[in-house]
């Protein structure tokens, strides 16, 4: 099994993926799976935050 809070991809990702990473539940298989999914997690957010216009 893989050690997520072990891993140095793991702990190298900004605290909110790494936050809705845990909360995700997802049992990863390796890192590049982790890779992968905090890449388009992360790609999500950026995307809802441009979105977003302070007034």
């Amino acid at each position: 099994m893989f050690d997520l809070k072990n891993s140095p991809v793991f702990q190298s990702l900004p605290g909110y993926v790494r936050e809705s990473i845990m909360q995700s539940g997802i049992d990863f298989q390796d890192e590049e799976h982790l890779r992968q999914f905090a890449s388009t997690l992360d790609q999500e957010f950026q995307q809802l935050s441009s979105q977003v216009k302070e007034p």
